[in-house]
């Protein structure tokens, strides 16, 4: 391979396109390499991928030669409009270059057609009009008996991490507490000193949430979302045990609620949480996390990190 081979992708920050290299040079032929990106889909709509073939080492598309242009059919809609598409470049002895796509959630290969590049490449090089999307989001704490001490320290800890990792600029954070019962701290809000101060009041048994587990936060959080547009909506739950039968039961029927509607369920949990629990009413597998309070903070600012990556507008987004 004389030169690299990737594709234009949108930047991490959503503001203009980039090179995404595929196939680095100097890989021995013949060769096939994949990477997996975000596209967005709708329901209803047609959600065909424009897939640019580049040839260049640098991230500037300015700098690189846009040698094709490649359409993906027959994408299907996915709940929550998020879908991972796999595309696969091949490069034989003879220099010819075969383009292929599959969506992961399907398993199924796409119709690729390949077609003119035309001459509306400007585009390309100009700052995209979309920035990131914005999200609200919902940190639930789990305010039980067993959380008192250094447990809910320690979440306080890693709600602050959090908040620190977050442009309040374009997204807005709640807090909740749950036990027996729910209590919105503060609610969605871009204002740091308003959040930061229901961080430093959560605390166990101190505000008529109870001791238990009774309580289902997700349909709690679901309300909230359920008043809100224009937005993405997830919500973080944060546990150390097991909830009784009625509330496990109740949130995973709501966590399928919010996968059908878009809404994102992050669970992440310690201590004596169930691990399988916190899979089944995450709104995607990875997006549960099971953990220990020393990797807690940490843990708290790589979501941040994540979830502002994944709010970018809509277009080909590399997903590491």
């Amino acid at each position: 391979m004389s030169h690299s081979l990737g594709t234009v992708a949108v930047s991490e920050d959503g503001e203009r396109y980039v090179n995404s290299i595929i196939i680095q040079k100097n890989k021995p032929i013949p060769v096939t390499q994949r990477k997996d990106f975000l596209h967005y889909t709708s329901s209803g709509k047609n959600n065909d991928l424009e897939v640019y073939l580049t040839q260049g080492e640098t991230s500037e598309i300015r700098d690189c030669i846009v040698a094709g242009k490649y359409i993906f059919h027959d994408i299907q809609h996915i709940n929550g409009g998020e879908t991972i598409i796999c595309i696969e470049y091949s490069y034989d002895e003879n220099g010819v270059i075969v383009v292929n796509g599959t969506q992961k959630e399907t398993g199924k290969s796409l119709r690729v057609e390949k077609v003119a590049i035309g001459d509306d490449m400007q585009r390309l090089y100009e700052k995209r009009k979309g920035k990131a999307l914005p999200l609200s989001i919902i940190i639930a704490v789990d305010l039980s008996g067993s959380m008192s001490g250094y447990r809910i320290q320690k979440a306080r800890d890693a709600a602050l991490e959090f908040l620190s990792k977050i442009d309040l600029q374009v997204h807005k954070i709640g807090i909740m507490g749950f036990a027996d019962g729910n209590r919105m701290f503060c609610q969605i809000s871009n204002k740091p000193k308003q959040i930061k101060s229901a961080i430093y009041e959560l605390d166990c048994n101190a505000h008529g949430v109870g001791y238990g587990n009774d309580n289902n936060p997700l349909l709690n959080a679901i309300k909230i979302f359920d008043g809100l547009s224009n937005t993405k909506n997830v919500l973080i739950v944060l546990t150390d045990g097991a909830w009784n039968y009625d509330a496990c039961r109740n949130a995973e029927s709501d966590s399928d609620h919010c996968r059908d509607v878009g809404y994102d369920v992050i669970a992440i949990g310690f201590g004596g949480a169930n691990e399988k629990f916190l899979q089944r009413i995450s709104t995607q597998s990875e997006n549960a996390l099971f953990t220990n309070l020393d990797n807690l903070v940490a843990s708290f600012g790589n979501i941040a990190q994540e979830i502002s990556k994944r709010s970018g507008a809509n277009g080909l987004t590399w997903k590491r």
